[in-house]
């Protein structure tokens, strides 16, 4: 659960900053802070997560140069939140592929979202969603569920995130010095480094 709560604050920290956006962001943030207690207990460099996110947190105070800098993300020429353009993935292909991923856990984009599947924030929040899967399988001691979740996020992180997430989070943090969205990409990477090792001693552990 810690788990998610981090990827959906990252999640939130790339949705486009609406009305309802800060509202959104405060009650993530109050979560934050037993969240990341959690993940120090880990292998995550406690230290790093902590700094980052207070980071993270000091640069969404200015809702005005919140909206300034995403409008830099979808701006042409930069660096955009989504895997087709930063993978070269074909956009029907890789539409088709997201889609039947989310299909398989009974979730379908609403039409009122008016957003591209391949966007950061949408995949982010549908591994916040595995992890709660995960969570409640673990709980429930609903063993071949829970090796049936981890597997789906580590198939999705290795398809769909590692292979293009680290060099769009290294290309907006040159592009983005100090700003909310470079805080939010330093913050991904050093979470996301760890990720695949966590899976991997997850499927030992079940062989």
């Amino acid at each position: 659960m810690a788990r998610a709560t981090l990827y959906g604050a990252l999640a939130q920290a790339f949705r486009p900053p609406s009305a309802s956006w800060r509202e959104e962001w405060d009650e993530i943030v109050e979560c934050m802070d037993a969240a990341l207690e959690v993940l120090a207990e880990g292998e995550l460099a406690p230290g790093a997560l902590f700094d980052g996110f207070e980071l993270l947190r000091a640069a969404s105070g200015d809702e005005e140069r919140l909206r300034r800098e995403h409008e830099r993300l979808t701006r042409a020429g930069g660096t955009k939140p989504y895997e087709a353009e930063c993978s070269g993935k074909a956009l029907a292909d890789l539409t088709l592929e997201l889609r039947d991923f989310y299909r398989a856990f009974g979730l379908e984009l609403r039409p009122e979202a008016d957003e591209r599947p391949d966007h950061l924030a949408l995949e982010l929040c549908f591994l916040a969603f595995l992890c709660v899967k995960e969570a409640q399988a673990e709980d429930q001691a609903e063993l071949e569920i829970l090796g049936l979740v981890q597997s789906a996020e580590r198939r999705f992180l290795e398809e769909h995130l590692l292979p293009w997430v680290p060099e769009f989070c290294e290309q907006l943090r040159r592009e983005q010095s100090l700003s909310f969205h470079a805080c939010a990409a330093e913050l991904l990477a050093q979470f996301l480094e760890g990720e695949p090792a966590r899976l991997e001693r997850c499927a030992h552990d079940q062989r």
